[in-house]
């Protein structure tokens, strides 16, 4: 069993989920497990580099690549409004929405199967205690494992086609592919980009009326094919936005939908 304990320090959670714009007003809850491995390889770089080597965070970014179950503290939604300036003096109405959950209350995320060894324990323990935020930089949080884990979890990956039990709702959230899978995954797009690569080749020699049956992909293309897909989860999990727009993508390489199961009454104020 591998625990972490995080306290969210404003007592607010601002993070939109990855396929909601945030004037919409949606909410991630729980914090998607895709957020939290790109947090901790965040706090490695910016904070950890020096102390802990890359070997050891790509171990156990690859242990916590299984997917978590959650104590969800109860929480409420709440939102501010504010005008954001754009460009001569020009505004736009802005809606920041955000979990609101008691500072004292503590959130946690649970591997049952899994162990770390002494050494990415200690790695790991660093890293959380330097974690300043997650979500957005206003989500100030205090990470720590922990053995005390008798809060009953209440936020678990729902089974594929499964309903969630009475008293629960499902809520989709981004998570990571087991790292095999993501280079089975590689695999396949390498095979699909090449043969797409080709057709274009033998259609662009057909309009010129030459032979196709001559065509082949050259060693500069197929480098470039294999230049655009990252070479592991580790390196799919640094991702920047930006770079997945400008690649058409509508989704990180190496992320999955996942469906979590969550009370009902998770933004009931009691």
């Amino acid at each position: 069993m591998l625990a972490i304990e995080m306290k969210f320090l404003a007592g607010k959670y601002h993070a939109t989920p990855w396929d909601r714009q945030v004037n919409e007003g949606a909410v991630e809850w729980p914090p998607s497990p895709w957020r939290i491995l790109r947090s901790i390889i965040s706090t490695w770089y910016h904070k950890a580099q020096s102390e802990i080597d890359e070997n050891t965070i790509r171990r156990i970014i690859e242990k916590l690549s299984a997917l978590p179950v959650f104590y969800l503290p109860q929480a409420s939604q709440g939102h501010t409004r504010h005008y954001m300036p754009l460009y001569h003096e020009a505004t736009t109405l802005v809606f920041d929405t955000f979990t609101a959950v008691d500072r004292e209350s503590r959130l946690l995320v649970m591997w049952p199967d899994i162990d770390l060894s002494n050494e990415e324990r200690s790695a790991l323990t660093m890293l959380l205690s330097r974690m300043g935020y997650l979500g957005r930089a206003e989500s100030w949080v205090e990470a720590r494992l922990t053995e005390n884990v008798q809060d009953q979890v209440n936020s678990v990956p729902l089974p594929e086609n499964s309903a969630p039990l009475d008293g629960f709702e499902s809520i989709r959230t981004l998570a990571a592919m087991p790292p095999q899978a993501y280079l089975d995954w590689k695999q396949t797009k390498l095979a699909e980009h090449s043969a797409r690569k080709l057709d274009e080749l033998q259609a662009a020699a057909q309009a010129k009326g030459k032979p196709v049956d001559s065509v082949r992909l050259k060693k500069k293309d197929i480098e470039k094919i294999e230049q655009s897909l990252l070479p592991d989860l580790f390196d799919a999990l640094h991702a920047d936005t930006g770079d997945l727009k400008q690649a058409g993508l509508s989704q990180p390489p190496g992320s999955i939908w996942v469906y979590y199961t969550r009370p009902r009454n998770a933004f009931e104020v009691m």
